[in-house]
Order: C-alpha cells, then structure tokens, then sequence
C-alpha cells in the first residue's frame, strides 16, 4: 500500500507517523513539503494534549505546561486595559497553581519547528520517505498512489485544484502575523502570572479603525527573566482577524501598535511569518471513492475562538492513518470525527466565536467571567446545549448580565 501526505504541519506528520508505526507492515509513506526548512514553521505554538489520543508533547519541545487564560477586556483607541478575566484550565486554581497532575485536557507552550523536527526524525528513522522543498499536485499524486492525505493547511491543495466540489470550499478566512520575540515589558503584564505556569494572555477586542471587533491579539510567555520593575521575555505575539472585501491585511506594524498599548519593548525579533486560518469547516472530508482523506485546517478543522488547531490536526492526522491502514473507508473517517467529538469542538467555538465577536468591547468581560465560572475551557467538548446557553448570556442586555453577574475585581 502506497501512501502520500502533503504537507509537514501537525496533521501531516501525524498522519505519516501513526501509518508508519501501524501494525500493517506493508505501508510505504511518502511526505511531501513545499518548504525546504522543516523547522521554519513559528507559530501555532499552543499545543493540546489529553483529548482525542493526541500524546503529550516531548519534554525537550515544551516551555512549559499552561496554567490558563487571561483576556484583556476593554481596549478601544481611547483605554488601555479596563478588566482582566482568568479562565483557569483543568487541573489548575485561579492563582495558577498545579492541584491536579492528571486533569485534561492540557495545553502547552511548545517550539513549534523542535516538534516538527521531532516527528520528522521519528518518519524518517521508521523508512518513511520526506521530500522537502517539493510543492506536490494531488490530482498528480493520485494516479501514483493508493491514498492521498491533502493535509496542506488553508486553502488546501485539493481546492486550489478544484478536487472538491466549490459547495465544500473554505471561504471564511482570517490572517495573522506573529513575531517570536524577545522583549522588555512591565512585571504587571508578564511576571505576576508566571510565579508558577504560564497563562495565554488573549485580547479579543475592538481596536477601533485598525480592525474592527473580530480581530484578536495574542501574547504568550515562554521563558521570563525578572528585574526589579521590568521583565524580559521571550514571547510569541501577533494579531489577526477575519478577512473580507473592506478589512485591510495585518501586518507587522498592527502587532507593534498593540505592543506600544501595553508599554511592551520589542529588544530583538527571532522570526516573523504570516498565515492563513479557517473560520469554517467542511462537510464532507474524503473524496475520490475514499482515495483522498482531508484533515487538519486543510479541511477546517480549527478551534475558531481560539485559533488554535494543533491538536485538532494532529489528532485528525491518526483517525486517517486508521481509516487508511484497516481499510475502513471513507463513512467510517467521517463517522470517527463526530464520534471522537472533534466536530463538536470545531462547531462549539464556532458558535462562541460569532457570539462573542457581536459583543461591545466593555460587554466582554462579563461573557468571559461568565465562561470563567460555568464551564472553563471544557466548553468547547460540552454539548453543544451549553455553548447555546453561554451565547444566549452573550446576547442577553447588558443590565440582565449585571444581575447574573458580579464585576470582575
């Protein structure tokens, strides 16, 4: 059985590990990448274990194991930080403090180019075949192979071909830039919540004419360095937001606008790089009589709220690499991406995500206090039910929302 992956993202290596490694001893897996550098991937450097069979990462890939979230709620062109709200993940308190070794799901600061390194070692110590630099046709690889795994990210390959029917195609797109960098920045923005672990900080908010209100700013630590009123840090930070016909492209000057807001002082820049994220999914994920599997964000599947999909690719990655090597066809691909909940979780922070970017900036912090306190980040694996119900708190008025809750201090 010959097999080709394109595309050496999470979900391609996944996939051409786990055939690999797979019972079947007569599996040759090919993998094919357009870039020459398999280390030069730098963001999407949250990674998620503890769900859907997706390990915890290597120790030697990791920063450090994430305590929470921390939205930074309230920024428009006239205020700098007007609330903070904390969504502490399983296993941890509100004061970031590790109370439960075995909660998952777990999410993780990871390098990004040392996983990929990592995995790609692992395809090639096991006889897996990698050609690096190679930018590979599906319609041409289907002729030479048995099964095709169009893992090439947003917009993937067998759309850019037209494999797919149009009614399938990605169309809601965003864009982010992101720098890897080192920098100096208050201990109220970086130290004070790093005692212990790190938190993501997200700043999901209007920024008036830069972007509108579904944009969104990150920040996450991964080694901090204390003095006595200032810290230097090596991050990665960025900006995004949906694209349309009217919404200008980020850039790298928009990441520098929202450092400036925080008083963070970019010392030196490691790299840059700029994507393209889904912010809708496809239906239908094989095609060509179950020749070709889609997964990953080639085929949508991202957590949208917070555009995150590592563990969503990785995970699609080993349901494929099953499906192909006991032969169990297309329907039962499709039928174990609902069943492992993968499809409730994309569909979950879909939900949230057009919730949420309805919201006036100063309404934002009671929607996250309110996801804070109900549900946690295990939202986006409850039933759909719950989602519904946070969105309806999302667009109850805002003196509703004052008696439910109390402000956050």
């Amino acid at each position: 059985m010959r097999v080709a992956v394109i595309g050496a993202g999470y979900a391609g290596l996944s996939c051409a590990y786990h055939l690999i490694n797979s019972s079947t001893k007569n599996v040759s897996v090919t993998l094919y990448e357009k870039n020459s550098d398999i280390g030069s991937f730098a963001c999407g450097e949250i990674f998620t274990s503890g769900v859907y069979n997706v390990p915890d990462p290597p120790p030697k890939c990791t920063y450090s194991r994430v305590a929470g979230f921390q939205f930074w709620c309230g920024v428009n062109q006239d205020t700098l930080r007007v609330k903070e709200v904390i969504v502490p993940l399983p296993g941890f308190n509100r004061q970031g403090v590790l109370v439960d070794e075995t909660a998952t799901p777990k999410l993780w600061i990871t390098s990004r180019s040392l996983m990929q390194t990592h995995y790609y070692d692992l395809i090639h110590r096991h006889g897996g075949k990698v050609k690096l630099g190679v930018r590979a046709s599906v319609e041409d690889l289907l002729d030479n192979y048995d099964y095709v795994v169009d893992a090439s990210g947003c917009i993937s390959q067998s759309q850019k071909e037209g494999i797919i029917p149009s009614r399938q195609y990605i169309e809601q797109v965003a864009q982010a830039v992101f720098i890897d960098a080192v920098i100096n920045a208050p201990q109220s923005i970086i130290s004070n919540i790093n005692a212990s672990k790190h938190m993501l900080h997200f700043n999901w908010l209007d920024t008036g004419a830069m972007i509108g209100r579904k944009g969104y700013f990150w920040l996450f630590p991964k080694t901090v360095f204390l003095s006595t009123n200032m810290c230097t840090s090596m991050v990665n930070t960025g900006i995004g937001w949906a694209l349309d016909e009217d919404s200008p492209r980020p850039s790298i000057k928009h990441v520098y606008s929202m450092l400036n807001r925080y008083s963070v002082k970019v010392k030196e820049v490691v790299r840059c790089g700029a994507g393209i994220l889904p912010l809708e999914r496809m239906t239908r994920f094989t095609y060509r009589k179950g020749k070709l599997f889609i997964i990953g964000e080639a085929a949508g599947l991202m957590n949208y709220a917070l555009e995150g999909g590592a563990h969503l690719g990785f995970a699609s990655g080993i349901i494929a690499a099953n499906a192909i090597v006991n032969r169990r066809g297309e329907k039962w691909y499709q039928k174990m991406l609902k069943k492992s909940g993968i499809l409730r979780e994309v569909d979950n922070s879909k939900m949230l995500y057009e919730a949420v970017s309805q919201v006036p900036p100063e309404d934002l912090p009671l929607v996250f206090e309110a996801m804070s306190e109900r549900y946690g980040f295990t939202i986006f694996m409850h039933s759909p039910w719950k989602v519904f119900a946070l969105c309806s708190i999302v667009r109850t008025p805002l003196r509703k929302l004052l008696k439910l809750h109390s402000p956050v201090v």
